[in-house]
């Protein structure tokens, strides 16, 4: 009979995952990658590329997706933003970056950042457009899955993440792109048709 793991032993399982991933490739060519890959101006451009190649092919019934994706995006600010990242860290506190809680087991590449680590805003973001993208197109899978591999293994890997806040962040993507998709069938449902 198998027993439950302590929340002490999730935790350090938490650490050792992100450590290993911090290290792994650590002072080479792979810490350029990946903080490219998770760098904000990149990462914007290369969501901004996906979207203008999706609405270039859109038809008018697929413009759903355009309004889901406006969801997703509106609904990632006001809950991973607004609400985790800033509302409840004055209640709660701040959930410390794996660089700042362990500065002796995970190094920082490049850029730093000391808002609440969980969850993962990246992950959470890039993952709402790239669900849509697929769902509009399922030959997209693969490298839709590429890229969120990627993002999720350069938050790790630059220390500003944990594996669970990238989990979160995935989680939370479910949520937003489900409900982004649902909420746009009810608008185009509700939109006058022209005659």
């Amino acid at each position: 009979m198998s027993q439950m793991l302590s929340p002490l032993t999730h935790y350090y399982m938490n650490l050792y995952i992100a450590q290993l991933i911090n290290h792994f490739g650590q002072l080479t060519w792979l810490d350029a990658i990946s903080y490219t890959i998770s760098w904000w101006p990149f990462f914007t451009l290369l969501l901004v590329v996906i979207w203008l190649l999706w609405y270039r092919k859109s038809s008018r019934g697929e413009k759903q997706y355009l309004i889901a994706l406006v969801i997703g995006i509106v609904l990632f600010y006001l809950i991973n933003e607004l609400t985790f990242k800033h509302l409840l860290t004055q209640y709660i506190g701040v959930i410390a970056r794996p660089y700042i809680a362990h500065p002796e087991f995970i190094h920082a590449i490049w850029a730093q950042f000391i808002d609440s680590s969980f969850p993962s805003s990246h992950m959470a973001s890039s993952l709402v457009i790239l669900t849509l993208w697929i769902r509009r197109s399922p030959k997209r899978r693969l490298s839709s899955l590429i890229i969120a591999l990627l993002v999720g293994f350069s938050r790790i890997h630059n220390g500003m993440h944990y594996p669970l806040d990238i989990l979160a962040g995935a989680v939370f993507w479910v949520i937003y792109a489900l409900v982004g998709i649902r909420a746009s069938k009810l608008i185009i449902k509700k939109r006058p048709t022209i005659q």
